[in-house]
């Protein structure tokens, strides 16, 4: 199977109102759907009916006004719903030939405040570009006439290669703060590990399932309190909880990674069947670290989500060579490079880092540096000349999640070769949890 897409782009309502006041135009937006006070007194324009459309091609701005999807022979799935009950009429449409012929999907399904559609690009078709959009309805009954009173709430759209995939976008809650702002990792079916103590506040990793046991997320909340009050490299340099064993402790260890002062986590994830991540390795970067020609040197947070045991890469040590020398193409995570020092790839308690190659800081722009997917080998077997994927890390900064309002989604890029036969992401979200005062980075779409 494959990752999400080649680009995949989210356009959220709070985006578009902001647009809309100042006469612009929306492109490439991210974000959550939701709405907004007005001004008069706290009124929300929250919606209450929506319609979510699975079309071929991008999405339409303004129904009617633009067009139709069904006019255009490009509309695959529909559903209508509402912020109080969800999700409650599905159907089918009838796209174009070209369509039916490239795309194997299933109906729009409806799981935690997002709709998501499974389907599969056909082998000798070429990439296949679709979007999963959210409307707003001025009744509970759609109808042509009406359709240019519909607002775009959000939507998601993407480029797809020849393989498996799922596309997901968020629903109106209907809350004054609108769509996935609300958002809060389901209670029941999640299980929270051990809290660790970071700035002011604290950070947990979580694990969800679904009803059935089937991986849902795997997560970090931080508390907003955790945003703040963060030591500096000074701080940490004085610090005296350096102990090799102090990173297992709430209070975490400080210590020189990357040739940089770094406080380090090394937190277990609650277990999850059929995925293979073990364990948190969480940094708080105060001065940054080397890389991407300086384009990491800014306050970030690292997001280690392991899958190799605490011990194997509690031994790994640098800066220095990787213990190999080639990684096969096949495990290489599609548009990922290395990095150019070789003698600089292997950090200690981590492994040797890649990164994708259209990152838009890279080479040497710290300023454009927001969050980005990073993902990792460390040598295993004999003599550990054998690399293996073993962690995929969301690099974050601290200015970036504490600006987080809704929810951002990414597509986690897959190698042709997994090393493992379990459930892997192929998104990650950045989440506003206001009802904790919290921000999660969450791995999901499992596939």
């Amino acid at each position: 199977m494959n990752d999400g897409a080649n680009g995949e782009r989210r356009i959220d309502r709070r985006t578009l109102l902001r647009s809309a006041a100042v006469g612009g135009a929306v492109v490439g937006a991210t974000g959550a759907a939701g709405g907004s006070p007005d001004g008069d007194g706290g009124r929300s324009d929250a919606p209450t009916e929506y319609q979510v459309d699975f079309a071929a091609g991008e999405p339409i701005e303004q129904l009617g006004e633009d067009g139709l999807y069904a006019e255009e022979d490009r509309l695959m799935r529909f559903a209508f719903g509402s912020t109080s009950e969800g999700i409650t009429e599905k159907d089918t449409a009838w796209p174009s030939a070209e369509i039916r012929d490239c795309v194997e999907y299933g109906h729009i399904v409806e799981d935690d405040g997002t709709a998501s559609v499974r389907f599969t690009v056909a082998d000798d078709c070429d990439e296949t570009t679709l979007s999963l959009a959210v409307y707003s309805m001025p009744s509970d009954e759609f109808s042509a006439d009406t359709a240019d009173e519909q607002e775009l709430l959000g939507a998601t759209t993407g480029t797809y290669e020849p393989g498996d995939h799922t596309i997901t976008v968020d629903l109106p809650s209907g809350a004054d703060d609108g769509g996935a702002s609300g958002w809060v990792p389901p209670s029941g079916t999640t299980e929270y590990g051990r809290a660790v103590t970071v700035g002011d506040g604290r950070v947990r990793p979580f694990t969800t399932v679904t009803a059935a046991g089937e991986p849902r997320y795997h997560g970090v909340l931080f508390d907003r309190d955790a945003l703040v009050g963060l030591p500096s490299a000074d701080e940490l340099a004085a610090a005296a909880d350096d102990a090799e064993t102090d990173k297992y402790r709430a209070g975490g260890q400080a210590r020189r990674i990357h040739r940089r002062w770094s406080r380090e986590y090394f937190v277990p994830f609650p277990a999850a069947e059929g995925t293979p991540f073990t364990f948190l390795g969480l940094n708080w970067n105060p001065n940054g670290h080397p890389g991407g020609d300086g384009a990491w040197g800014v306050p970030h947070f690292d997001v280690h989500f392991h899958t190799l045991d605490p011990a194997t890469v509690d031994a790994v040590e640098g800066p220095t060579a990787p213990p190999y020398d080639d990684i096969p193409s096949e495990r290489v995570p599609e548009g990922y490079v290395r990095g150019p020092a070789v003698d600089e790839r292997y950090v200690t308690d981590m492994g040797e880092h890649l990164a994708p190659s259209d990152a838009p800081e890279l080479p040497g722009s710290p300023e454009a540096f927001t969050a980005t997917l990073v993902q990792g080998f460390v040598g295993v077997g004999d003599g550990r000349t054998d690399p293996r994927l073993a962690f995929v890390e969301p690099m974050v900064t601290r200015e970036y999640l504490r600006g987080v309002d809704g929810t951002e989604r990414f597509a986690v890029a897959r190698p042709d070769e997994l090393p493992h036969d379990l459930r892997h992401p192929t998104a990650y979200s950045v989440r506003d949890v206001p009802s904790a005062d919290a921000v999660a980075v969450v791995l999901e779409a499992f596939e």
